[in-house]
């Protein structure tokens, strides 16, 4: 019974490394060290762990894009302006010319079918999606950390209740 207790115990234990993050040689010397005297791990911090998960950094990411992307669509309709300057030398035989070419362009939106404003409303929904799924994933990310926390300390009294059980 302690023999299943104590693989409980590195079960427990390989899933909230495995949640985390820890490598496999530091899961080697976490268990060298319990099986030399009882370890008492320290209540992980939630919030910082799951700030440093792939899959957080990711929808991170997601939501600078999607707020770049709602920028984009209002910069798209306002007035565009451009520019060119030629100038043009010709000589055949003693005949010299030469011509000079200015231009400026301002393009202004005047009706699109708001299909603009339409990108930006579209591009503004899908970032307060982007946020709401990050809040979801981190809360999920916290409640995996804290059950496999929970196992450990299940584990570990109940290793402790059955040494005791057998030296008595």
């Amino acid at each position: 019974e302690i023999i299943q207790n104590e693989k409980n115990k590195r079960i427990a234990l390989q899933e909230l490394y495995n949640i985390i993050g820890i490598t496999n040689q530091e899961t080697k010397t976490i268990n060298d060290t319990l099986t030399e005297q009882t370890l008492t791990i320290p209540q992980p911090n939630t919030n910082a762990i799951s700030n440093t998960l792939p899959t957080i950094i990711q929808k991170k990411l997601a939501i600078d894009i999607q707020s770049l992307q709602i920028k984009q669509h209002k910069h798209q309709s306002l007035p565009t302006i451009t520019s060119s300057a030629a100038y043009y030398q010709n000589s055949i035989k003693s005949v010299q010319t030469n011509d000079s070419t200015y231009s400026v362009t301002l393009s202004l939106p005047i009706w699109n079918n708001l299909s603009k404003v339409n990108k930006t409303k579209q591009s503004q929904s899908e970032f307060i999606a982007t946020q709401l799924d990050l809040a979801q994933t981190k809360k999920e990310t916290q409640l995996n950390i804290l059950n496999a926390w929970e196992n450990v300390q299940i584990n570990q009294k109940l290793l402790s209740v059955r040494k005791k059980q057998r030296e008595a």
